[in-house]
């Protein structure tokens, strides 16, 4: 989605499409800029990016990547030469398949790979462990079983623009915090500013309103931080 999108939705949320805001596009945009730095703090759908293995990485190169939260092997470990064995379970292999020579050293060769596997998750020095240094923007991955030539990061990406956000989730996480920030700093100016002598008032109450929205999405957005699955 578009700012201009949110700024519509916002608008339409606070004016009801009748009376004109006291914020022009320039506040409310501020308003999506500041939206989008607190949620930053909440975000955890994650992204994948293969990039060339090192046990240093510098993430200076790779400005979307915020928190690492898994890395991954691009390619499994295998004797075969025509193609890289993966780590499958070799008793899921169909049995039926033991009748062919090719698929009776597949099988070998993938029984020996997941017993290598199973002891290298057995160790102390866990292969792949690693350790993301902010203050460096530096990546230390542990390589137990060699370094391949290139791994799979899965990370939380750095929103610097609403238009990074697509899940129906954080779309309406993101519309319902910006509303609750406007619909405080719409309150506080209409507590700043009364009108005199007009034949109707504007509702004050906006401003608890969007503060105890703001209180109880940031309460929801902490809880789900712990969560497996978010509750919306």
């Amino acid at each position: 989605m578009e700012a201009s999108w949110y700024i519509d939705q916002i608008k339409f949320e606070i004016t009801g499409g009748v009376l004109e805001s006291e914020l022009d596009d320039e506040g409310y945009k501020k308003i999506i800029d500041m939206t989008l730095q607190e949620i930053n703090r909440y975000y955890d759908e994650t992204r994948f990016i293969t990039i060339p293995a090192s046990s240093c990485i510098d993430l200076e190169k790779y400005k979307d990547i915020n928190t690492v939260s898994r890395v991954y092997r691009k390619d499994g470990f295998g004797n075969s030469s025509e193609e890289v064995t993966s780590f499958t379970d070799p008793t899921q292999v169909q049995l039926f398949s033991l009748g062919s020579s090719y698929y009776s050293n597949r099988y070998a060769s993938n029984l020996i790979a997941y017993s290598t596997m199973q002891s290298v998750l057995s160790t102390t020095s866990t292969d792949l462990n690693f350790f993301q240094d902010k203050t460096a923007n530096k990546l230390y991955i542990n390589f137990t079983g060699g370094a391949p030539e290139q791994i799979t990061l899965e990370y939380v990406p750095e929103l610097r623009d609403v238009n990074q956000i697509s899940s129906d989730y954080w779309i309406n996480i993101f519309t319902r915090l910006a509303t609750a920030h406007a619909k405080v700093i719409t309150g506080r100016i209409r507590k700043k500013f009364t009108q005199s002598n007009a034949l109707w008032s504007l509702d004050t109450d906006i401003l608890t309103e969007g503060q105890e929205e703001l209180n109880t999405l940031r309460e929801t957005l902490r809880v789900n931080a712990n969560l497996l699955y978010p509750l919306d």
